[in-house]
């Protein structure tokens, strides 16, 4: 085997084999392997000249109706695409001063330079999020002075495609540079729990920073099938809506969707200062990552998970009342989180004696919630708020897996915090290394039984 890349902060590296035999026989061989897997390939994730205009989806989030990127705040976004056009007339631009800057090196592309964007997909995506506004040019962006400090991690080739390994590392890079908001317009789908090397790399990168949050596209197949890194629950996972705010056909509905954006026909700027219209939900994360570093800038004290919660709250609830699979929370609306982070607080919650999980409700940020909702949300929130209180039978199941009935599932491994059925969902070999630690071997009873 020959060593074709790596990921330093996990330890980790990518060899070339002949088939995934060898690989395996190799692993098996070996006593210093935590884990060997196939690193795929990802894609990203989206099926003229003009005068200024404003793009329906900015309309639609209502980012015009709050005030701009406050400048000198801090909060920076890091996207990880295809490149950024540098010189684009109605971007950004390092060469007059704006601060954006990037990490090359990361795609299969020799050389990859992230100034540069052959296949134009990463210049859309930032045009969405940031394109100039007021200049008589092109479109504007949800953020559209200048002002936000942008990161560009070119993760995916000329053709659009990209690896595990390179997206790791590109992760790492976004961190390592005080990214606050991460956005992902690409993925994978396939099977039921992440790469290992990415939920590595997500959760060292969590263990030691509660100030970054990752925005991913929920993908375009149109069915019920994860896409990863979107559906791991560490992301926000962004669907698709068209111009009268219905579902967009191709995008995905799975209990992982967090939140919903326009992704069909949204003008953004391509290479050569040129305009296009792209769907997907590609389109649509870039809304949510542009509305987040918005809002975020105007309160820098909150961490990610505040904002997170902020902004699933403050959602335009579309579909089935409250969460459902297809809209998430419902679409993002930048003037209901601003609003909302001007002094409005949550309201008072019910006693025990109020609460009955089957017909409780009771205000939280402004939103009428229910068990229900809380249910969805697991035992986070459950801890966080004191739920327990309020939804006792909900906030009880949350506490337990379905093979671990009797076993409270929380563990906590470097600060992260873990559950049996994320163990569970591990390879046999990583399974055995973490079932090994006694902690595990007592809250994962069952998971572990058979290494007990």
């Amino acid at each position: 085997a020959s060593i074709a890349g790596r990921v330093p902060q996990l330890n980790v590296a990518t060899l070339k084999f002949d088939s995934e035999a060898e690989a395996q026989l190799w692993a098996s061989l070996r006593d210093d392997v935590e884990y060997v897997e196939k690193d795929d390939l990802i894609f990203a994730a989206a099926p003229s000249n003009q005068s200024e205009n404003t793009p329906y989806g900015i309309t639609m989030v209502k980012a015009e109706a709050i005030p701009d990127f406050v400048e000198g705040s801090g909060i920076k976004t890091c996207i990880l695409d295809t490149g950024y056009a540098v010189g684009h007339e109605d971007l950004p631009n390092p060469n007059n001063g704006d601060s954006v800057t990037g990490g090359s090196g990361f795609c299969s592309d020799n050389p990859c330079n992230w100034n540069v964007d052959p296949d134009g997909h990463g210049t859309h995506v930032a045009g969405t999020i940031t394109a100039t506004g007021d200049n008589g040019l092109g479109v504007i962006g949800v953020v559209k002075t200048n002002k936000m400090p942008l990161l560009i991690g070119r993760v995916l080739n000329g053709n659009g495609s990209g690896s595990w390994q390179d997206l790791a590392n590109a992760l790492f890079y976004c961190s390592d540079n005080g990214a606050n908001i991460v956005n992902m317009s690409l993925g994978a789908p396939g099977g039921t729990s992440p790469p290992s090397i990415i939920q590595d790399a997500v959760e060292t990168i969590l263990a030691n920073n509660d100030r970054i949050l990752f925005v991913a596209a929920a993908g375009n197949a149109g069915n019920t099938m994860y896409n990863w890194p979107a559906s791991m629950p560490e992301m926000m996972s962004v669907a698709a809506v068209q111009s009268d705010k219905s579902h967009a056909s191709y995008s995905q509905v799975n209990d992982q969707v967090d939140i919903s954006a326009p992704g069909s026909y949204v003008s953004s700027t391509i290479p050569n200062n040129l305009y296009a219209y792209y769907s997907g939900t590609s389109m649509a994360t870039p809304h949510v990552s542009g509305v987040a570093a918005k809002v975020w800038s105007h309160k820098p004290s909150m961490t990610a998970q505040e904002v997170r919660d902020l902004l699933e709250s403050t959602a335009e609830d579309l579909g089935t009342g409250g969460r459902d699979d297809t809209y998430g929370h419902g679409l993002v609306n930048a003037l209901a989180a601003y609003e909302n982070i001007l002094g409005a607080k949550p309201s008072a919650s019910p006693t025990a004696e109020q609460c009955d999980d089957s017909t409780a409700t009771f205000m939280w940020k402004n939103v009428k919630r229910s068990c229900s909702w809380i249910a969805k949300k697991k035992s986070a929130l459950c801890d966080e708020y004191e739920i327990k209180i309020m939804c006792p039978g909900t906030c009880q199941a949350c506490e337990y897996k379905e093979h671990d009935t009797i076993i409270p599932f929380h563990i906590t491994k470097d600060g992260v915090e873990w559950t049996c059925k994320k163990v569970h969902n591990l390879g046999p070999s990583k399974r055995a290394k973490r079932c090994e630690r006694a902690k595990v071997y007592k809250t994962c009873r069952a998971t572990c039984a058979e290494y007990l």
